[in-house]
């Protein structure tokens, strides 16, 4: 068994704080980047390979990742994920994402293989990344290391009612209904989803009928990550408190009826139970 760590990142010439312009603690991209992945401790990983993915990169940029990465891999999308080219529906889907994933499918990895998908604006606690792998490598199912914070504001989880818990290393584990992009596991579990992420979300004209399984319009991940409970029954956990956090902003829901009743909507995606501010500046030398 390796563990391959694959990091989504771009260049994002129009704005200095980040890949989506929405980061929060770093002052500008390259702070942010940097001191996310100071916060991986690579070094103290045994057997792991590491491959930064970048879309849309320029030669200071990639040469920088040539430093800090083992191999890189360039996109030219301009952008995320999207499964719809205007009102029509691609099957294959289109963006950064898809082309990572294929990328991970064209390397023939063993079932056993740990793969990890990372994007740039996480940042881990300390042992954050290795107790990540050490999860996937137990639990049957995904594995994300951000403990999001929908978990405590929506009402329209699968499991908003009710979530295993499972404890791994010392820590609480619970089934949750989506995440973001940044998933591992085994490799068996991105091998058997393969077509599910590439099938779109269908629609007829302005009824969805993914609102069957929810109150709000799923997301892509959302909608991935239904689909692999729902028709496989790959489960996907995430850890209490989190191993990592997304250093966003927080966008809320377009709906209002998807929150709890009473319920304070946060500002950022920091997750709740570790001081991630402070982790931030020790890591970023501001302390």
């Amino acid at each position: 068994m390796k563990t391959y760590l694959y990091i989504r990142t771009y260049l994002d010439k129009s704005s200095a704080s980040g890949m989506s312009g929405r980061n929060v603690l770093a002052k500008n991209k390259m702070e942010m980047i940097t001191t996310c992945i100071k916060s991986l401790a690579l070094d103290e990983i045994d057997d792991i390979h590491t491959c930064a993915c970048v879309d849309n990169s320029s030669d200071e940029y990639t040469k920088f990742l040539e430093s800090e990465f083992d191999e890189v891999f360039h996109t030219s999308e301009g952008f995320d994920v999207n499964d719809h080219r205007g009102k029509w529906p691609v099957f294959g889907g289109m963006g950064n994402l898809i082309k990572v994933m294929n990328h991970i499918s064209s390397k023939e990895h063993n079932k056993n293989d740990i793969v990890l998908v990372l994007e740039d604006d996480y940042l881990f606690r300390a042992d954050g990344l290795r107790k990540w792998i050490q999860a996937c490598s137990e639990i049957d199912g995904f594995v994300s290391p951000f403990d999001h914070p929908d978990r405590y504001i929506r009402n329209d989880d699968l499991f908003s009612r009710r979530s295993d818990i499972l404890i791994v290393n010392d820590l609480h584990w619970r089934t949750i209904e989506a995440t973001t992009s940044v998933v591992g596991g085994r490799y068996e579990y991105f091998e058997r989803t393969a077509f599910l992420r590439k099938i779109p979300r269908f629609h007829v004209w302005f009824f969805w009928p993914s609102r069957i399984f929810g109150k709000e319009l799923p997301s892509i991940d959302r909608v991935f990550y239904r689909r692999a409970y729902l028709y496989l029954r790959i489960r996907l956990f995430s850890p209490i408190p989190g191993l990592a956090t997304h250093l966003s902003r927080f966008i809320p829901p377009q709906n209002p009826r998807v929150f709890k009743k009473g319920v304070i909507v946060p500002e950022t995606q920091l997750s709740p139970g570790v001081d991630w501010e402070k982790r931030f500046r020790e890591l970023a030398g501001e302390s």
